[in-house]
C-alpha cells in the first residue's frame, strides 16, 4: 500500500489528457488572479493605515489576516476540490467573490469605522492593547477575501496536474505564475495606480482583472474543459528513506514531523523578514509612498517566482530533495544576515547623494528603489525555491492533490501568519530591527541544518562540512551586524554631526544629532522632522497664533509633538488642559530629553496629557472638544493622511463654537499644483482662514467656521504676560518676537487671496493624495510658489480690532512698514537664491534691512548675499551695526569670525571667534584654530584643533589640520593616526598623498 506522504523516486507515468493551450489559459487565469490580489492588498494596506496610523502595524495585519484567509482557502477548497466533478466551479466563485468584496470594501470599512467608534477601548488603555483591538477588528475584515484567494493554488492544481512524475515542476509552474501577477499588480499599484487614479480607481482596475478572468472561465475553460472524476487514481512509489523508512509510525515516516515543522518555520521567516526589511527601507528611503511597500512586495513576489521556476525543472530528478531545501534555508539565515549589512551601508549611501541628484524621479529615486528591490529579491528567489521541494516531499497523490495542496499552503501560510503578527506586534517594539533580524536568521539557518541532518544517504563528511561553513559564514556575519547603529543614519548626514539620542520604537526609529553649529535635529525614520534653532519661530507660531486668534481659549489639542515647542507655545494663560498626541512614544522621549531647554519642560506641566495614539485615530474617537486643535505633522510627503479634506473634517467636528484649527505647510519638496491641492482642501472645510509664513519655508494655516480677528489689547496683554514673554524674546530666536509690528508682519493673506489662488484646483482627499505621491526629488523650496506668497503677501490691518483712543495711525505705520519689510525679505530671497537675479535680490534685502535695521535674520540673508557674492567688506559690514545691541550673540560673533578669516583680517577674526569658542563652540573653536594657522602661531592652532578633535572626533577637516600640525612638530605617530583616519574615509585622499611622500617618516598605508 502506498503511503499518502512518500515522495516516489521513479513515479508511475500517467498521460497528460489536459492540452497546452488548456494549461496556458489556467496560467493566465491564475496570473491576472494574483494581479488583482495584490492591488487589492496594497490598497487595503493602505486604507487600514487610516485605523493604525503605524505602517508596522497596518502591514502586519494585512500579512497576517491574508495569510490566515489564505491558510483556510487552501485547507477548505483544497479538501473540497477533491470531491467536485468540476473543480474549476470554484475558481468561478473566488473570482466573482473578490471581486464584489472589493467593489464594497469602502461599505465594510464604514462599518468598521463605526465598531471602532462605539467599542473602542477607553483611551486610557495602553497603545498595544488598542492596536490588538484594532488589529482583530482588520483581520475578521480581510479573512474573507483572502480565504477566496487561497483557495486557488489546490482547485487549479488539482484541474492542471495529471503526472505524478512532474508534480513538483507544475507546482512551481502555478506558483510562479500567480506570483508573477502578484509581481505585476504591486509595482502597478504602488508606483502607477493609486497614484494616477486613487484607491477606487486601483480598485476598480483590480475588479475588471477579475471580469476577465470570470469571461474566460465561463465561456472558454468551463465549456471545453472535461470533468474529473474523483476517483482517478495514480498509483506513486514510495521514498526510499534507508534507515529512516524504518521508523515509520502509522505509516509515516520517522522525518516527516521535521519536514512539517520546517514549512511551518519557512513561513514564519518570510513573513518576519518582509516586515524587518520593510521597516529598514522606510528609514532609508527617500520618500515613504505606497511605492517603498509595493517595492518590498514586487521583491518578496518576484523572488517567490523566480525560485519556483528556477527549479521546477529539476526538482523531480533530484535524489536528495532533503538536503537540497536545507542548503537553501541555510543560505536564507546567511542572506538575513546579509541585508541589514547592505541596506545599512548602501541605504547611508544614497542618502548622501541626494543633495546632488537631479530631478528625473526614476533615474533617481526610482533608481534607488531598483537596487532596494534586487536586494530584497535575491533571499526571496532562495524563498520561492522551497515551495516546490516541499511540493514534491508532501504531495505524492493524485487523487488527493487538492487536499495534499491544501495542506501544504495551509501550513506555510500558518507560519506566515504568526511571523506577521509577532514581529509586527511583539518581536521589533521589544527588540528592535536588527536584533529582530537576527533571530528569524538564526531560526532559518537551524531549520537547514535539521533537515540536512535527516537526509538519509548523504555522507557524515559531506553533512558535517556543510554545517561548519554555514556556521562559520553565519558568525562572520553576526559579527559585522550594526547592532548598534545600523538606522542612526539620517538625509543629509555629515560625518562630524554627533548623536546624542537613538532609539527604535514600533512606529519609528528616532535619532537625534547635533550639528557644528550646535543646533539640534530630529530624524524620525532618517528623515528629518524638526531642525531645531531653524524651526524654533515657526513653531512658537503654530502654538501663539491659534491661541491669538481665538478669544479665550481653555482647551487646545498638539497633533504631534515633535521638539515640544508647538505645545509649549499652546500653553497661554487661562489654557486649562493641553491634550498632544503623539504616534511615537520614542519622539516624545527624546523631546524631553533632548529638547528641555527649548520646550520649558512642557511635558513636565500639569496641564499637558500625552497620549500615544494616531492623530486622526484620536480625532475620530475622542467624545472631547476643543478651542484650539494645532497639527504639528510632519511633511505632507510622508503623512499624507494629515492633510487631507476628510482630516480636516475631522478636525472641525472636534471643535467648539469659534474654535481655531492650525495646520503647518511647507513650501519645499513639492509641485505648486500639490501645494494648492492642500491648501483647497483646508478652505473647504473652513471658509475664514489665514496664512502666516515664517520665511519662505514654513508656513501655517489657521481657519475656522467663524470670522477671524485680532484683538490688539489681547495680543499686547498676552505679550507682557510671564508666560508668554519668554517665548517671544527665547534668545535662540533669529529675531525675538516681541514687538507687535514684527510679530504681525508675518501674516501673508486671508481667504479671498487663497481662494483665488487655488481656484479650479481639486482638493486632497483621502482618495487621492497627490503630495505623498510627489515626483519632485531635491527637498528645496518651489520658487513658484514663494513667488505666490509674496504676490498674495499684504498687511495685516483690515482684520485688527484696535480699541479707541489709541495711536491707530502710528500703529498702521509700524505694521506696513513691517509688513513692507517681509514681503520684501521674501522677494529678495526668490530673486537671488532661485531666479539668479543676485543684484535685485541684494536690493530688496537692502529694503528689508533699512525698514528693519535691528533684525539679525534680514542682516544675515543680505550679508550672505555680498559674501557669496564676494564682497566680504559689505558682508562685514552689513553685521557690525549689530554687535552693539547683540554683544554676546554666539551666531553673530562666529559669523563675523569667519568673514574676517575669509577675508585675511587675522586679528578680528581671533577677537571675533575667542568669545565664543571659550564657551564651548565647537565651530569657533575651529575656526579659531585655523585663525592661529593664518597668523603663523601652530602651538595655538595645535592646542584649538585638538579641543575640536576631542570633542568631535569624526570632524574630518578638524582632524586633517591636526594631523598637518602634529607634522610640523615633528610628532608623525600621532599625525599618522590622524590623516590615516581621513584617508580610510575618502577625505583629502590626494592631500594626504602629497604630505605622505614630503614625509615617509607618516608610514600612511
Amino acid at each position: 500500500m502506498t503511503d499518502p506522504f512518500m515522495v516516489g523516486k521513479t513515479p508511475q507515468s500517467v498521460p497528460d489528457t489536459l492540452s497546452s493551450r488548456m494549461a496556458g489559459g489556467l496560467h493566465l487565469i491564475f496570473f491576472l488572479s494574483g494581479a488583482a490580489v495584490l492591488i487589492y492588498q496594497l490598497v487595503w494596506l493602505r486604507i487600514l493605515e487610516l485605523v493604525f496610523g503605524v505602517t508596522v502595524y497596518a502591514v502586519g495585519t494585512v500579512l497576517a489576516a491574508f495569510m490566515a484567509g489564505m491558510a483556510l482557502g487552501s485547507l477548505i477548497f483544497g479538501q473540497l476540490a477533491d470531491r467536485m466533478r468540476r473543480p474549476l466551479l470554484l475558481l468561478v466563485l473566488f473570482e466573482t467573490g473578490l471581486m464584489l468584496y472589493a467593489l464594497a470594501f469602502p461599505s465594510w470599512l464604514r462599518l468598521i469605522m463605526t465598531l471602532l467608534t462605539d467599542i473602542m477601548p477607553d483611551p486610557a488603555t495602553p497603545f498595544f492593547g488598542r492596536n490588538i483591538f484594532r488589529f482583530g477588528l482588520g483581520f475578521c475584515l480581510l479573512l474573507p477575501p483572502a480565504a477566496l484567494a487561497g483557495g486557488g493554488l489546490p482547485v487549479v492544481g488539482k484541474t492542471l496536474i495529471r503526472s505524478r512524475s512532474r508534480l513538483g515542476g507544475q507546482v512551481g509552474g502555478l506558483y510562479a505564475a500567480c506570483n508573477a501577477g502578484a509581481f505585476l499588480g504591486c509595482v502597478l499599484t504602488g508606483f502607477f495606480l493609486v497614484r494616477m487614479l486613487g484607491a477606487r480607481g486601483a480598485t476598480l482596475v483590480g475588479a475588471a482583472l477579475n471580469g476577465v478572468n470570470l469571461v474566460l472561465l465561463v465561456f472558454w475553460i468551463l465549456r471545453k474543459h472535461p470533468a474529473i472524476s474523483p476517483q482517478e487514481t495514480v498509483a506513486a512509489v514510495p521514498y526510499d528513506g534507508g534507515d529512516h523508512a524504518a521508523g515509520t509510525r502509522r505509516g509515516i515516516p520517522a522525518w516527516i514531523g521535521v519536514i512539517l515543522a520546517a514549512l511551518v518555520f519557512e513561513g514564519f521567516c518570510a513573513a518576519a523578514y518582509e516586515l524587518v526589511w520593510m521597516r529598514m527601507l522606510n528609514h532609508f528611503s527617500a520618500d515613504k509612498s505606497l511605492a517603498l511597500t509595493g517595492t518590498v512586495f514586487a521583491a518578496f513576489l518576484f523572488g517567490l517566482s523566480a525560485g519556483s521556476l528556477a527549479v521546477r525543472r529539476w526538482i523531480d530528478r533530484t535524489g536528495r530533495p532533503l538536503a537540497v531545501l536545507g542548503v537553501i534555508e541555510m543560505a536564507i539565515g546567511l542572506a538575513g544576515l546579509a541585508v541589514p549589512f547592505v541596506l545599512r551601508h548602501l541605504g547611508g549611501r544614497f542618502m548622501q547623494l541626494r543633495a546632488g541628484y537631479s530631478e528625473n524621479w526614476w533615474n533617481t529615486i526610482g533608481a534607488e528603489y531598483a537596487v532596494f528591490f534586487l536586494i530584497l529579491a535575491a533571499p526571496a528567489t532562495l524563498m520561492g525555491m522551497t515551495f516546490p521541494i516541499f511540493g514534491r516531499l508532501l504531495c505524492d497523490s493524485i487523487p488527493h492533490l487538492g487536499g495534499r495542496l491544501g495542506r501544504l499552503g495551509f501550513l506555510d501560510t500558518a507560519g506566515s501568519i504568526l511571523g506577521a503578527f509577532a514581529a509586527g506586534f511583539f518581536l521589533i517594539p521589544a527588540f528592535g530591527l536588527i536584533r529582530t533580524g537576527t533571530a528569524t536568521a538564526v531560526i532559518s539557518l537551524a531549520v537547514g541544518a535539521a533537515l540536512i541532518l535527516i537526509q538519509p544517504d548523504l555522507r557524515p563528511k559531506t553533512r558535517t562540512a556543510f554545517l561548519i561553513a554555514f556556521f562559520l559564514a553565519g558568525t562572520g556575519l553576526a559579527c559585522v551586524l550594526p547592532v548598534s547603529s545600523a538606522m542612526t543614519g539620517w538625509q543629509g548626514r555629515r560625518p562630524e554631526d554627533r548623536v546624542v539620542f537613538h532609539a527604535e520604537g514600533p512606529s519609528a526609529t528616532v535619532t537625534v544629532f547635533e550639528t557644528l553649529e550646535g543646533e539640534r535635529r530630529m530624524a524620525i525614520n532618517g528623515s528629518i522632522s524638526a531642525f531645531g534653532e531653524s524651526d524654533l519661530e515657526i513653531d512658537k507660531m503654530r502654538g501663539l497664533v491659534p491661541a491669538l486668534l481665538h478669544p479665550g481659549p481653555k482647551t487646545a489639542l498638539a497633533v504631534g509633538l515633535g521638539m515640544g515647542v508647538a505645545a509649549r507655545s499652546l500653553l497661554t494663560p487661562g489654557l486649562t488642559r493641553l491634550d498632544c498626541v503623539e504616534l511615537s512614544e520614542t519622539v516624545a522621549l527624546a523631546s524631553d530629553s533632548c529638547y528641555g531647554g527649548v520646550n520649558g519642560r512642557v511635558m513636565r506641566d500639569p496641564r499637558f496629557h500625552l497620549i500615544v495614539e494616531d492623530g486622526r485615530n484620536f480625532l475620530l474617537l475622542t467624545p472631547d472638544t476643543y478651542d484650539v486643535i494645532s497639527s504639528n505633522s510632519i511633511h505632507a510627503r510622508l503623512s499624507g493622511f494629515l492633510y487631507t479634506r476628510e482630516f480636516y473634517a475631522l478636525c472641525r467636528s472636534r471643535l467648539n463654537p469659534g474654535g481655531v484649527v492650525c495646520q503647518w505647510l511647507t513650501t519645499n519638496w513639492l509641485t505648486e499644483e500639490e501645494f494648492k491641492r492642500l491648501v483647497a482642501a483646508f478652505l473647504v472645510e473652513f471658509p475664514h482662514t489665514r496664512l502666516w509664513a515664517s520665511g519662505v519655508s514654513n508656513l501655517i494655516l489657521v481657519g475656522s467656521e467663524t470670522p477671524l480677528k485680532v484683538d490688539v489689547a489681547r495680543l499686547e496683554f498676552l505679550f507682557r504676560h510671564p508666560e508668554v514673554t519668554p517665548l517671544l524674546t527665547d534668545p535662540l530666536l533669529m529675531d525675538p518676537l516681541d514687538e507687535l509690528p514684527r510679530f504681525l508682519s508675518r501674516f501673508v493673506c486671508a481667504e479671498d487671496a487663497l481662494r483665488d489662488y487655488v481656484r479650479g484646483t481639486p482638493p486632497e482627499t483621502d482618495d487621492r493624495t497627490a503630495a505623498e505621491f510627489s515626483r519632485v526629488v531635491k527637498p528645496a523650496c518651489n520658487p513658484a510658489i514663494i513667488g505666490a506668497l509674496a504676490a498674495m503677501k499684504t498687511d495685516i490691518g483690515p482684520w485688527l480690532i484696535v480699541e479707541d483712543g489709541a495711536d491707530r495711525d502710528g500703529f498702521r505705520r509700524d505694521i506696513l512698514a513691517s509688513a513692507a519689510a517681509e514681503k520684501a525679505c521674501m522677494e529678495g530671497i526668490l530673486a537671488f537664491n532661485y531666479l539668479d537675479d543676485r543684484e535685485r535680490g541684494a536690493g530688496l534685502l537692502n529694503e528689508a534691512v533699512k525698514r528693519d535695521s535691528l533684525s539679525f535674520r534680514y542682516r544675515d540673508l543680505l550679508s550672505s548675499f555680498y559674501r557669496f557674492d564676494g564682497r566680504p567688506d559689505d558682508a562685514i559690514g552689513t553685521l557690525l551695526p549689530l554687535m552693539s545691541v547683540r554683544p554676546g550673540d554666539i551666531r553673530l560673533l562666529r559669523r563675523l569670525g569667519m568673514l574676517y578669516l575669509e577675508n585675511g583680517e587675522t586679528d578680528r577674526a581671533v577677537q571675533m571667534l575667542t568669545f565664543p569658542a571659550d564657551r564651548g563652540d565647537v565651530l569657533s573653536l575651529y575656526f579659531l584654530g585655523l585663525a592661529w594657522m593664518q597668523a603663523g602661531r601652530p602651538d595655538r592652532a595645535l592646542d584649538r584643533m585638538s579641543r575640536v578633535v576631542s570633542h568631535r572626533p569624526e570632524f574630518l577637516d578638524a582632524r586633517m589640520q591636526l594631523g598637518l600640525l602634529l607634522t610640523v612638530f615633528g610628532r608623525y605617530g600621532e599625525a599618522a593616526v590622524h590623516l590615516q583616519y581621513c584617508r580610510d574615509r575618502g577625505y583629502g585622499t590626494e592631500e594626504i598623498r602629497r604630505i605622505a611622500a614630503q614625509f615617509p617618516e607618516l608610514r600612511i598605508r
